[in-house]
């Protein structure tokens, strides 16, 4: 079992480059996700995605509770 194979984070870009995590295990290797840089839906602020489709915010965004304080 090889895993995945994940590139190294590198410098901010302009969140231009984008490159791809492969699953080494399967033949022939297949592209699981992209990671890359990625600006925050809610700030604005650069932040590296780890999954540039499915994480859109950076953490400090994801974890701010004041979203939910209609709910409680």
């Amino acid at each position: 079992m090889l895993g995945m194979i994940e590139p190294k984070r590198w410098d901010f870009d302009g969140c231009l480059r984008r490159e791809p995590v492969l699953d080494a295990d399967s033949r022939p290797p297949r592209v699981v996700r992209k990671v890359g840089w990625h600006r925050c839906m809610k700030c604005r602020r650069p932040f590296f995605s780890e999954d540039v489709l499915r994480l859109r915010m950076c953490e400090p965004c994801r974890g701010d509770e004041s979203r939910y304080s209609v709910l409680k």
